[in-house]
């Protein structure tokens, strides 16, 4: 099998690091709304546009501070495929 896709830091690295740039954020949102949550619950505030603008800063917040780490994975597994490329198309 291809030491790529199925080796280590292959595929698996790629998943990886897909997961954890889209959860980071994620969580992040999901935090902000929960807190949102409880302040409306408190207030009796039922606004359902309240919570929008706190989340997107919570996410850009997130992808402003983390943004050079996730972008350094992806040099570093852009170089780790582009190292293994030649052996993905050995010819004979």
């Amino acid at each position: 099998m291809n030491e790529l896709i199925y080796g280590p830091g292959g595929l698996t690295h790629g998943l990886t690091m897909a997961v954890i740039a889209s959860a980071v954020p994620l969580a992040a949102a999901m935090l902000v709304g929960f807190v949102i949550s409880i302040f409306q619950a408190v207030t009796q505030i039922q606004d359902q546009t309240l919570s929008y603008l706190p989340k997107l800063a919570a996410v850009c917040l997130v992808f402003f501070l983390l943004g050079p780490v996730f972008c350094q994975s992806l040099l570093e597994l852009m170089d780790l495929t582009f190292q293994e490329l030649p052996g993905i198309f050995k010819l004979g």
